[in-house]
């Protein structure tokens, strides 16, 4: 499910590289959409999965999870660090590929934005090769 999640959401990220009618942009983000919403789901299923659970007498996690509130805290508040530092960095790069027009209006060019979905590309593809190496969960 990960992985299949990860090729939709680089699919259209590439698709927004090339496709520039408004209709196909919307059924490009509709895909970006449905494939962000598996990833994240998976996501949070990993996290809780990951959560620290009491010990039974046989050494086996036992019972339900202690602090979770907490530990869920700090995974989301991992996430929400990632998503500011992620707008920062791609709206910087957006910015270096920016023309400013003779009446003062910044448009951002169509290289700024192949940037930027290359770089979500990238960070997605990575996530692909991080998870790879999951292959239980105690």
């Amino acid at each position: 499910m990960i992985y299949w999640s990860i090729t939709c959401c680089v699919a259209s990220l590439a698709l927004f590289m090339i496709v520039q009618e408004s209709l196909t942009v919307q059924l490009v983000g509709f895909l970006y959409g449905f494939g962000n919403v598996a990833y994240l789901s998976v996501d949070y299923a990993l996290g809780v999965q990951c959560l620290p659970r009491g010990v039974g007498r046989d050494g086996k996690p036992k019972g339900p999870p202690i602090n979770a509130a907490k530990d869920l805290g700090v995974f989301a508040m991992s996430a929400t660090i990632g998503q500011l530092f992620g707008q920062v960095i791609y709206g910087g790069l957006l910015e270096q590929f920016s023309v400013v027009t003779p009446t003062g209006m910044t448009m951002y060019s169509h290289g700024g934005f192949i940037a930027v979905f290359s770089a979500g590309s990238f960070f997605f593809l990575l996530s692909a090769v991080s998870t790879s190496f999951i292959h239980n969960v105690n």
